[in-house]
């Protein structure tokens, strides 16, 4: 999981509008406002995880996880995130879990109850509530999308076991970095998305690939692998670039 922008949680939050309980049904598409840039049309929709489909909380985490061990949030923040990046080592799976909670251990100089110490660390979630109505919208066309995030094999299994509704709408299509040994903004993972469309999609340019993200590294690396990729934030209108991009809601 993405941790580069501890200030996009407040904004994850305020989007819990109406949107996110008007009716599929009564949903609109709008006509977003004439653009100076042209994009092709849309024939794949990526979501990213963390603070696109499921906002989390930096600070909850560390709290949590200090709470467990017993020791301050600056140890548990330089154990996790400085020094040899363990946590990058396991979002990109070139650890496993058990490797990662020993290796966590030893930099902290505790070892704490394994199923609280990981309770800690995943339970930071909650539900993006205003990206249902989209989400359904493009499960009831059936159009081709999934998922793109940088993440590790805990906090997708928290997401998809806490939040069902996101392998309900998006159920297949996962391009998890842990699963692709590679991270945003690395090429490599792009590259597997793009593939991943084209065996949905045979023939997709990466220019039809739209993708949300939360992270401006992560768009800037999508759009420099040809992706056209859009940065989500409270103010992100993705009803309008829907129907912009796809010619099914234009």
């Amino acid at each position: 999981m993405e941790y580069g922008n501890e200030t996009q949680e407040a904004g994850c939050e305020s989007q819990c509008n109406v949107l996110a309980s008007t009716p599929i049904h009564n949903l609109q598409f709008t006509t977003p406002n004439p653009q100076t840039t042209t994009h092709m049309k849309t024939r794949f929709v990526y979501f990213d995880l963390g603070n696109v489909l499921a906002c989390f909380s930096l600070d909850r985490l560390l709290q949590q996880v200090a709470e467990v061990v017993g020791c301050s949030r600056e140890d548990i923040k330089l154990a996790y995130f400085e020094e040899d990046g363990i946590q990058q080592r396991f979002e990109r799976g070139e650890i496993d879990t058990d490797t990662y909670y020993k290796l966590i251990c030893e930099r902290i100089g505790a070892q704490p109850d394994r199923d609280a110490f990981f309770q800690a660390t995943n339970d930071i979630f909650w539900f993006n509530e205003p990206i249902l109505p989209h989400l359904a919208a493009l499960a009831a066309m059936d159009f081709p999308r999934g998922i793109l995030s940088n993440t590790g094999p805990t906090h997708w299994a928290f997401c998809t076991e806490a939040f069902p509704v996101i392998t309900e709408m998006l159920p297949t299509n996962h391009v998890l970095s842990y699963q692709a040994r590679a991270l945003k903004p690395q090429p490599g993972i792009y590259q597997t998305a793009i593939q991943t469309a084209r065996n949905v999609v045979p023939g997709i340019q990466p220019g039809e690939i739209l993708f949300f993200d939360d992270l401006p590294q992560n768009v800037q690396g999508a759009i420099d692998c040809g992706i056209d990729a859009v940065l989500y934030n409270d103010q992100t209108d993705v009803a309008a670039i829907l129907t912009e991009r796809i010619a099914a809601l234009s």
